[in-house]
């Protein structure tokens, strides 16, 4: 009789693999960002998942899978289309976050970058953190024109602001707020650890001039004042009160550039 070889049909599982991936990357934008998507998905680590989620104003809240799009370096991204009735970053967000399969989510606005030499955190330091950390802040870095009164239109500032741009995935963790939108108070209610990481993401939407830097933040001024309006915990409502203190004051600044 021939030898028999007996194949195992079990398929490996990729999440054993030592360059895996255990983070989905999600992204909104409008479909004139799409130059800046580009960049973007030239910065994310390989072999991921990465959701886009186009929105754009319509009449109802309607997801659509427009199509999957695998990169060679085993990246898949995944394009989705959604209407809104109004500009509400949390709620568009959140929709992303539930298209996302990995066991983190990161958030990246289509004008973020990562930074490729830090790729290596995605396999290897993420899979370190104990299980009752939630949410890891990272630091957002980036440029604009400087908002000390006279300054918009000659010079810039560099900032460092720290974020909480990765959570884990399956436990309903979601964003609160039309602007300055906040995820850290859900991974807390759940009783989960926020610590610092090493991440750094560079934001570029900020590199641009004065009167555009003042549009973005009257759009944020009208969010803010909206959760400030409407928040009944007293911690939060300093939280938005101090946010809106802070846009209104480089508005005024920006105004008399």
């Amino acid at each position: 009789m021939p030898d028999i070889k007996l194949i195992d049909a079990t398929a490996p599982d990729p999440r054993e693999a030592e360059d895996y991936v255990p983070c989905s990357f999600v992204c909104i934008a409008s479909e004139g960002d799409a130059h800046f998507v580009a960049d973007m998905l030239k910065t994310i680590p390989p072999k991921s998942e990465v959701v886009i989620l186009w929105n754009k104003r319509g009449d109802d809240g309607s997801v659509v899978h427009r199509k999957d799009v695998p990169f060679a370096n085993g990246t898949v991204v995944r394009y989705y289309q959604t209407q809104w009735q109004e500009l509400d970053f949390a709620a568009l967000r959140n929709t992303a976050i539930a298209l996302a399969s990995r066991e983190w989510v990161m958030w990246l606005d289509a004008d973020d970058r990562l930074l490729t030499h830090q790729h290596g955190f995605f396999t290897s330091k993420l899979h370190e953190y104990p299980p009752g950390v939630g949410g890891l802040t990272c630091g957002c870095v980036g440029i604009q024109p400087d908002p000390r009164p006279g300054r918009a239109h000659e010079g810039a500032v560099r900032y460092h602001v720290p974020h909480i741009r990765l959570f884990r995935n399956g436990y309903g963790f979601r964003f609160t707020g039309r602007a300055h939108e906040q995820i850290g108070w859900a991974v807390q209610e759940q009783a989960f650890v926020l610590v610092e990481c090493s991440l750094i993401v560079h934001h570029v939407g900020y590199e641009t001039d004065a009167d555009t830097m003042r549009g973005k933040l009257e759009r944020n001024l009208a969010g803010v004042s909206y959760e400030y309006l409407n928040a009944t915990d007293p911690e939060r409502k300093k939280f938005w009160a101090e946010m809106m203190r802070r846009e209104a004051s480089n508005i005024h600044n920006y105004k008399g550039s």
